[in-house]
């Protein structure tokens, strides 16, 4: 047995189908369908007729003749006098006269919601039956249910645009035109009511032919386009825009239109409003933008149109009200020891690419052997994380000698923020980073770092959700850090530095160390990332001149080929190798890295070149990018005796300095290639 839909304040206490106090007739938005019930009638004109009666479940049913005045009490529920408004409803013209011929009050009687048999008329389109009424009572139109609304009110709020085009036919556009501006005891007008139709050919007909107030407002003092936006109408909204209504019209609680749109998830209605002059950045009176709503709604598609059209996209990140989608349980077991997601496709690529063995280099450790060292090391560095300072100063050779030796995944987080100094920085400005955070930032920035945080590190389950909780701790970091070296802003590329930190270290804690990686001139990546990054030019040079002289043979093997540093490089000095290694190398060479400075991507670059160097003197151009691209799946590489390699091929930051002086040196109409990088022969420039 199908329930019954319930409208408005006057709902059952219970749905018994025979229950007379279950029975309230309410309209919906839009007219529906009656139902129809088939009921035996004792005598009188209803026998053998069909008669149909209005219900809110918005179904038919076919119910035949019966005696009216029994179904009424038992689903109108409206009194002695309810047959009067079926037959209104129904059309039946026939026994509607007989029994207002019989009883002439019944023309006035009104249902348990205030309704007459002209309300029901209306409300089923039934013009007909209009006519005759208003034959009989010309002012029965006007007469208004228990929520204010009269004939007109029921017309565009069912649709009903036959008998509206009839009645101002008959009454005149005049007539019509004054009591389009009744209102309910809402306050709302027909045109109000015509704003919640899903079609928009009566609002079209109330426009051009009754010519209302296009910006009425009701008690909550919305306007017709509040009320269609809120429903996510767009066709109505565009009728309503044409006829000029404003898209910026604040109702009593502040929300425009395009609030109560963002709503939806309706992108035409929102896309619409924006065209046609809705601004982005209003607040409502709880301070909220249609970007906070969008965002409390979880409505990616709305927020994005939104975005990009001048909203603050900071909003998605570090609004409290925002819906976080969290699906780190779900996607775990996918996961590799160290959070990767791993797929079909990346499996199949961690096949051997390189004969184990080769070039006398050892096979890579088991598993077992990887955990059994790992409890080795960690006991041997936990003293040492509790007496940092004595080891780094007074026992420094033990230090790097461990350091090569390799770092314990799970003491690698205290053992970064160490050598950062991250409670240096956090002891000398309590409290910075909270401030920092809530502090506004520029929309052009926090638009760049939006772009590049949905390509950081995607397949690590830390970031893998749209605006979960890494992407938010991520967005934190880099938006704090615009703020904090305003002068520069946010400095593009930085962000998937800090989403590897954010692996390893809480987020306060990333936001020092990306402090400290711009402002020591150990890393000096303020300057690196400048626009244009003037300084990736200075590596590339001074690159070529280590290169040149280490590898003599092997370099001019690159020139034959066409390879310029730039081809093949640029990663590499940008990001330290990030992307570059399969993950258990690249957080070792960060480990050498946080700890040695910048120059030792120098020496991993030389140790690169000649732990291939075989497979690179007999390989092309394109094969010898092919093995650079494929490094990354490499997972046979020994990680300890490459790590050994790098140490053994370290070139002293005595020379790197010389270099770079040598480059500051050179005039600068000379510096640069073709490419804009190095020289295209990578032959040294003569100083001036």
């Amino acid at each position: 047995m199908p329930s019954f839909a319930w409208y408005g304040k006057h709902k059952p206490v219970h749905r018994d189908r025979q229950c007379m106090s279950c029975l309230s007739l309410r309209t919906s938005t839009n007219r529906v369908s009656p139902t129809q019930e088939k009921i035996d009638t004792p005598s009188g004109d209803s026998k053998g007729a069909t008669t149909e009666i209005f219900s809110d479940h918005r179904q038919k049913k076919v119910m035949p003749a019966g005696d009216v005045s029994m179904s009424l009490k038992s689903l109108l529920s409206v009194g002695p006098s309810a047959p009067v408004h079926t037959a209104a409803y129904n059309g039946q013209l026939a026994s509607l006269e007989k029994m207002l011929n019989q009883n002439r009050a019944e023309l006035t009687i009104k249902d348990e919601v205030g309704r007459t048999c002209v309300h029901w008329a209306v409300i089923a389109d039934k013009f007909d039956v209009c006519r005759y009424l208003l034959s009989l009572d010309a002012d029965c139109l006007w007469a208004t249910d228990r929520d204010g609304n009269h004939a007109l009110h029921h017309c565009c709020q069912s649709n009903s645009l036959r008998t509206l085009e009839s009645l101002c036919t008959l009454l005149g556009k005049d007539t019509i035109k004054r009591h389009m501006e009744d209102e309910n005891i809402e306050g709302r007008r027909p045109i109000h009511l015509a704003a919640q139709l899903k079609e928009d050919s009566l609002m079209t007909w109330l426009i051009s032919n009754t010519s209302p107030s296009i910006e009425p407002t009701d008690r909550l003092g919305q306007t017709p386009l509040h009320v269609c936006a809120a429903s996510g109408l767009t066709t109505i909204a565009i009728a309503l825009l044409d006829a000029g209504a404003s898209p910026n019209v604040q109702d009593k609680n502040g929300n425009t239109p395009l609030h109560l749109a963002s709503s939806q998830a309706v992108e035409s209605i929102v896309a619409t409003l924006i065209r046609r002059g809705a601004k982005v950045v209003v607040e409502n009176q709880q301070q909220k933008t249609a970007m906070h709503i969008a965002t409390e709604e979880g409505h990616d598609n709305i927020c994005y149109i939104l975005a990009t059209n001048g909203a603050d996209i900071s909003i998605r990140y570090q609004w409290e009200g925002r819906k976080q989608v969290d699906t780190t349980i779900q996607v775990v077991s996918h996961a590799d020891r160290y959070g990767y997601l791993e797929d079909e496709e990346s499996n199949s690529k961690k096949k051997d690419r390189i004969l184990i063995g080769q070039n006398g280099h050892k096979a890579p450790k088991s598993e077992e052997k990887e955990i059994e060292d790992e409890r080795v090391r960690a006991t041997k560095w936990a003293p040492m994380v509790s007496e940092w300072q004595t080891f780094v100063t007074k026992k420094e050779k033990v230090f790097r000698k461990r350091l090569v030796k390799g770092l314990p995944d799970c003491l690698r987080g205290p053992v970064w923020r160490r050598i950062m100094n991250c409670d240096n920085w956090e002891n000398a400005n309590p409290g910075k980073y909270d401030e920092l955070k809530k502090a506004p930032s520029k929309k052009e920035d926090n638009d760049q770092i939006d772009l590049d945080i949905n390509r950081s590190a995607r397949r690590h389950i830390q970031f893998h959700d749209r605006f979960g909780k890494g992407q938010v701790a991520l967005f934190n970091i880099l938006k704090s850090y615009s703020v904090y070296d305003s002068q520069v802003g946010y400095l593009q590329g930085m962000s998937d530095m800090a989403a590897f930190l954010l692996m390893h270290v809480l987020e306060e804690d990333v936001f020092w160390m990306v402090v400290e990686l711009c402002d020591n001139p150990k890393f000096d990546f303020r300057n690196r990332f400048a626009p244009n990054f003037p300084m990736l030019k200075q590596n590339f040079w001074v690159w070529e001149q280590i290169f040149q002289q280490t590898m003599p043979r092997l370099a001019q093997h690159f020139r034959k080929q066409g390879l310029s540093t730039s081809f093949y490089a640029t990663k590499w000095f940008l990001t330290v190798f990030l992307d570059t290694f399969p993950f258990k190398m690249t957080i070792r060479l960060w480990d050498l890295f946080l700890y040695m400075g910048y120059d030792v991507v120098y020496t991993i670059c030389l140790s690169i070149m000649k732990w291939f160097e075989k497979m690179l003197m007999v390989s092309n151009f394109e094969e010898i990018m092919m093995l650079f691209r494929q490094m990354e799946e490499m997972h046979e590489i020994n990680v300890d005796e490459f790590i050994q390699f790098i140490f053994k091929n370290e070139i002293k930051s005595g020379k790197i300095r010389k270099l770079e002086q040598d480059w500051k040196d050179i005039p600068p109409d000379q510096k640069g290639g073709k490419d804009g990088w190095s020289t295209p022969s990578g032959k040294q420039l003569k100083k001036k």
